[in-house]
């Protein structure tokens, strides 16, 4: 039977430390005894505002890292003494630059934006061909029906 884990500085320490190196939680979870199970871990990051910061922290330096290195195998590819083909080295990058989206997609992710703008760049002008007489008509049909 499982001892309990204990939630202490030094145990949540080594374990933001392991995040920010290794990246793969579920790992470093179980390659220690002293260290809790997923759920037990989850149940600590959602009471706890400072070390969900911290964890947050350590998996964007772990995104940073791949990123990083990311970089290193691309210019690597020209270097044959790495033994590297092509489509090895683009699938490594590739994936490194995924995950590093999937942890920390502030920085990494993939972002769109949509923006409506008028002329040169000012707010959309509204403009309608209804003289006075039509509007009021239609603003006296709308009020009549929600009146029955």
């Amino acid at each position: 039977m499982p001892v309990p884990t204990k939630k202490t500085p030094d145990v949540l320490d080594e374990i933001l430390q392991q995040v920010a190196s290794e990246g793969n939680l579920d790992r470093i979870l179980a390659s220690s005894e002293r260290y809790p199970r997923r759920e037990t871990w989850d149940g600590w990051v959602k009471a706890d505002d400072d070390l969900a910061r911290r964890y947050l922290s350590a998996k964007q330096s772990y995104a940073a890292k791949l990123v990083f290195e990311a970089k290193e195998i691309a210019d690597g590819v020209g270097v044959s003494e790495a033994g590297y083909n092509d489509k090895k080295v683009g699938h490594q990058v590739k994936t490194r630059l995924w995950m590093a989206e999937k942890l920390d997609r502030s920085n990494f992710g993939l972002q769109q934006r949509l923006e409506h703008v008028g002329e040169d760049g000012g707010p959309i002008k509204t403009i309608h061909t209804l003289t006075d007489d039509e509007l009021m008509r239609i603003a006296t049909a709308k009020k009549g029906k929600g009146d029955e």
